[in-house]
């Protein structure tokens, strides 16, 4: 039987690639089909008949691949078995939560949702992996241009964010973060390539720049520079002289945000204002005032799974909204844990963050390329975004897919990790000789024995 190691050393399959195309593009296509309008939110509801046929179907085959070659899964799980141990978790709270039901389904997409991320690196190279990311951007990317052209109504913003880019998508903010990370799988595959499959990634590349920048999204801007910034640490820790320069220019522009935020108030705030943002972020200030009251009513398991913001659940206790309006999340995604789980899930996340820290620096810094950086700037973007949004632990979702993946790339063995790598080695460039009598010979490595006549 084969095992996950000696699978990964294989090429992905045209299968294993549209596996991939279908996880991103069907889950984006779908939100965007049931929820055509939703403009108030970056996070909708991810439930609806068609979203649980399409994702159901991508559980069977992620599961059922799985099973067909199940050699090395158990180490993989082992690596990782407190990622387990928190789905495990959210399908107990089944047991207190506000709708057992909705909760029981929800968990049971949130296990297949995770299964999802296993079966891509049983099936993957790092390499291959972020190849096979970086085109399905460029092709969300050409989508999201179609639809603008053919219809702007469709792909622009309406009502607060008239005019930005939303694209496929059903929120400008789910955009502007995709690409955001997007652009960071686009230029290593651009990278390494030379010809016409270069030439394509960098102008998807060029591409996905300017639509981010059409998004307005600032989270999306912050979360690049955090990817790209992360990366020169790496790189620099990797040339061990240079780690000193590099932390202390971190330090300082982070330091000089932070004073200028602090030193300044209200409105005339000069980083909000070049962030877009008021002194309240947003209205986030107002939210996460009444969900950390409503953490604290029910802090060690919290209310249940994906139930809190149901319409009717608990969070009208807490009156989280004004104007009318209602937030569909905690725009933040270790309080959304916490109010689902509660403070053990939040515990048991944390642990898995600090775990995917020490092993994407590890992975990075014992043999650097830009491949091997891309985990550690996958966490950097995931932690960073769930300041301001909910994509922990979210079922249905590409987000929790994607940071699952490259987490399981870098806690798998070194050796299962690299073995798709080929030895290379080095290439004897025959060399002809005439001989003094007029035979010609030919010369190889000096291990060889005489040359014989060719």
């Amino acid at each position: 039987m084969a095992t996950l190691t000696a699978r990964r050393t294989a090429t992905p399959t045209l299968v294993d690639r549209l596996f991939v195309f279908a996880v991103i593009l069907l889950g984006i296509l779908v939100v965007r089909i049931t929820t055509p309008d939703q403009e108030f939110s970056s996070l909708v509801e991810t439930s609806s008949p068609l979203s649980e046929v399409v994702w159901g179907g991508l559980y069977v085959v992620a599961v059922v691949g799985l099973a067909r070659r199940p050699g090395g899964l158990g180490q993989l799980l082992r690596s990782s078995w407190l990622v387990v141990a928190l789905v495990g978790l959210a399908i107990v709270s089944t047991l207190w939560s506000d709708d057992p039901g909705a909760t029981a389904r929800r968990a049971i997409g949130l296990a297949g949702t995770t299964a999802c991320a296993y079966f891509i690196v049983s099936r993957f190279t790092l390499e291959s992996f972020i190849d096979t990311f970086a085109v399905v951007v460029i092709a969300a990317a050409a989508l999201s241009l179609a639809i603008v052209v053919v219809s702007p109504d469709a792909g622009l913003m309406h009502l607060e964010y008239s005019g930005a880019l939303r694209g496929i998508f059903s929120h400008k903010n789910r955009l502007g973060l995709f690409l955001a990370f997007g652009l960071v799988t686009v230029a290593m595959a651009a990278w390494r390539r030379r010809g016409p499959s270069a030439t394509f990634f960098w102008a998807g590349g060029l591409l996905c720049l300017a639509e981010l920048a059409a998004t307005r999204s600032a989270t999306a801007l912050l979360t690049l520079f955090v990817c790209v910034v992360t990366m020169v640490v790496a790189f620099a820790a990797n040339r061990r002289r240079a780690v000193p320069l590099v932390a202390a220019i971190v330090v300082l522009v982070g330091a000089l945000f932070a004073g200028v935020a602090f030193a300044t108030d209200g409105t005339q705030n000069p980083v909000l204002a070049i962030l877009g943002r008021n002194a309240t972020l947003t209205g986030r200030l107002e939210i996460w005032t009444h969900v950390v009251q409503a953490i604290a009513a029910h802090p060690l398991l919290g209310y249940g799974y994906d139930v809190f913001w149901a319409p009717g659940g608990s969070f009208l206790q807490f009156n989280p909204g004004t104007a009318g309006w209602r937030p569909f999340h905690a725009h933040d995604g270790y309080l959304e844990l916490a109010l689902d789980l509660g403070l053990v899930g939040l515990a048991m996340m944390l642990v898995v963050l600090a775990q995917a820290t020490r092993a994407a620096w590890r992975f990075v810094v014992r043999r650097y390329t830009f491949d091997r950086a891309c985990p550690l700037a996958a966490l950097a973007f995931f932690v960073t975004l769930n300041v301001s949004e909910a994509y922990i632990a979210k079922y249905n979702d590409f987000d929790w897919i994607i940071f699952l993946t490259f987490f399981l790339f870098t806690v798998m063995p070194e050796k299962t990790a690299i073995a798709a790598v080929p030895e290379q080695r080095a290439v004897v460039r025959p060399r002809f000789v005439v001989g003094s009598n007029g035979l010609v010979r030919w010369s190889g490595s000096s291990t060889s024995g005489p040359g014989g006549v060719r």
